[in-house]
């Protein structure tokens, strides 16, 4: 049985939607969110295409949202692992085409807001030697380290993190920021390479 205030919720969400997404913007949000409920019942909306890589090493949290062409993948080191490497908290929200991308551990916190075109990963092709140079970059030993973002994080568009990162809780990172070290909570992060330009 439908109350009247769930009603009056439902008649208030399709309200909402038609007057930001205009009529075929609506009926193509609708039948997203549709499909959402079929394939993740525990998120908020799902703009497919997702591609996922290695579903059985990804936590979700609840009420997330992901935009179009999103790229999560995990593939652990070591393959005989049965932990999650990717684990994203509730109601975190996702732009378009954002890629995570973990071989050992990327951890983002509840409530972050990611913005489209970001890049956020916890490994790369080596060093810098010459040694390393002189060889075929896909040939080059992976380097691995955690990378965590905190709580209440809002990441601006063209964002790269790259691995070993630590970001505290409740900061912000501009837009275009490649992020190479790790900040305290209640940072403004900017800049190639990103520093912080203020902290409370």
């Amino acid at each position: 049985m439908v109350t009247n205030s769930n009603h009056h919720f439902n008649v208030i969400f399709m309200f909402a939607i038609f007057s930001d997404y205009g009529f075929l913007g609506s009926v193509e949000t609708i039948f997203q969110l549709l499909l959402t409920k079929l394939f993740y019942p525990y998120a908020r909306l799902v703009r497919f295409p997702l591609y996922l890589r290695g579903r059985s090493h990804i936590k979700f949290g609840k009420g997330l949202s992901f935009g179009r062409s999103c790229r999560i993948e995990s593939w652990p080191l070591h393959s005989d692992t049965l932990n999650s490497i990717i684990v994203i908290g509730s109601n975190s929200n996702f732009g378009d085409r954002v890629q995570i991308s973990a071989c050992e551990l990327i951890q983002i916190g509840a409530r972050c807001l990611v913005a489209s075109n970001v890049f956020i990963t916890d490994h790369d092709h080596g060093d810098l030697s010459k040694a390393q140079l002189l060889t075929c970059p896909v040939e080059r030993p992976l380097r691995s380290s955690p990378t965590s973002i905190g709580d209440d994080v809002w990441i601006g568009q063209g964002v790269s993190i790259l691995k070993g990162c630590s970001i505290g809780n409740n900061s912000v990172i501009g837009a275009g920021s490649v992020v190479t070290k790790s900040f305290p909570p209640f940072s403004v992060i900017v800049g190639n390479p990103a520093r912080a330009i203020h902290s409370f």
